[in-house]
């Protein structure tokens, strides 16, 4: 047996009449609530970012730099610190620093409430590199202003894509110069694969294009015996004979070796 209940027709609509109210008032509801949401948003963005009320009020410099000047870093960072704690670019800012030609990397961070660290390493220069250029312990070319360039390095000459064949043959030839304690000042590969390199005491020192380690380890053999007269120093020495050497003396006066 099944029971029935008819509802009237009346009733019915009034029903969906009170559905629909109620959804309207709902979404109506929800709408607003969305958009006090993107009001609060926007405002607590703008507070945030607004340098009035988060101001950065120190900047730590970190590191061991001796070549980039202070008034580089300020003139790099201060347009961008003035946004603020919370408005600052960091990779922007990190971009900046990196520009800077002796700096290798930098890292920056914040500190609440309003403190910004810099963390910066320094280019290792090696050696000079032709005339406008450093090389770095790890074979980078950079290219500072020569007003900072240090005056205790090695120069290097030759062509940019030979830099660190260069920088390997001076570590090896200064090892093979260890017993005489002769200092290499100058290292000088030619375009056509001939190498040159100076002394401290200003000898000019020809190698040619092989067999450079042996050829210098023979001038090592012979030099207590060749500079034993150190009147007579040694104006150029060329290294490519077989079985000898050529010395020209600072009177000009050339001489063979065997």
């Amino acid at each position: 047996m099944v029971f029935t209940q008819k509802t009237k027709p009346g009733l019915r609509h009034q029903k969906r009449r009170t559905n629909r109210f109620g959804l309207f008032w709902l979404e109506w509801l929800g709408l607003v609530i969305l958009c006090a949401f993107f009001f609060v948003a926007q405002y607590g963005y703008r507070y945030l970012n607004d340098p009035k009320h988060f101001s950065i009020t120190a900047v730590d410099i970190k590191g061991d730099w001796r070549h980039i000047g202070k008034g580089q870093i300020q003139a790099a960072s201060v347009p961008l610190l003035q946004a603020g704690f919370f408005g600052l670019d960091i990779k922007a800012l990190q971009a900046r620093l990196q520009e800077l030609p002796w700096v290798e990397k930098v890292a920056v961070s914040r500190v609440w409430p309003g403190k910004v660290i810099i963390q910066l390493i320094e280019r290792k220069p090696v050696a000079r590199f032709n005339e406008y250029e450093l090389l770095t312990d790890k074979g980078d070319l950079f290219a500072p202003p020569k007003s900072t360039f240090p005056n205790d390095l090695v120069q290097l000459n030759g062509p940019r894509d030979k830099a660190a064949l260069l920088w390997r043959t001076y570590v090896g030839m200064q090892k093979v110069l260890m017993p005489l304690s002769q200092r290499i000042t100058e290292v000088e590969l030619a375009n056509r694969g001939a190498w040159k390199i100076e002394l401290d005491h200003r000898i000019t020192v020809l190698l040619g294009r092989e067999d450079l380690y042996l050829r210098l380890s023979h001038y090592v053999n012979v030099a207590p015996v060749l500079f034993q007269n150190r009147e007579k120093q040694a104006k150029r020495l060329d290294l490519r004979y077989p079985n000898g050497m050529s010395v020209v003396w600072q009177e000009n006066r050339p001489q063979n070796q065997g």
